[in-house]
């Protein structure tokens, strides 16, 4: 996708390991295509962490089923890019980093 995004975070719940944020692709003017509420768990199993990660499209406009189509594919890219990065070793913040 070419648009740009922007976003928000929503809440943190530390005791939870939640992290809710909204996110949004924007057009080449600046205008939100369609608004995406995420929600990313975090959990502890046999040491090792697994993360479950939803979004849910509360907002849309016209013509944005395109984008909508490859919006899991996305994800999954990001996602497995992320897992990719951590295999090396690396942090969490050196990836977000790199990313921005």
């Amino acid at each position: 996708m070419s648009a740009s995004d922007a976003g928000a975070n929503v809440a943190t719940n530390a005791a939870e390991r939640e992290l809710v944020f909204t996110s949004a692709a924007l057009d080449g003017g600046g205008r939100p295509l369609f608004e995406v509420l995420n929600t990313v768990t975090f959990a502890e199993h046999g040491g090792q962490t697994t993360q479950t990660s939803t979004a849910r499209v509360v907002k849309t406009t016209a013509g944005v089923a395109r984008y909508l189509e490859g919006m899991e594919a996305g994800w999954t890219q990001s996602l497995e890019r992320l897992e990719a990065h951590l295999a090396k070793g690396a942090r969490l913040e050196e990836y977000v980093t790199s990313c921005s």
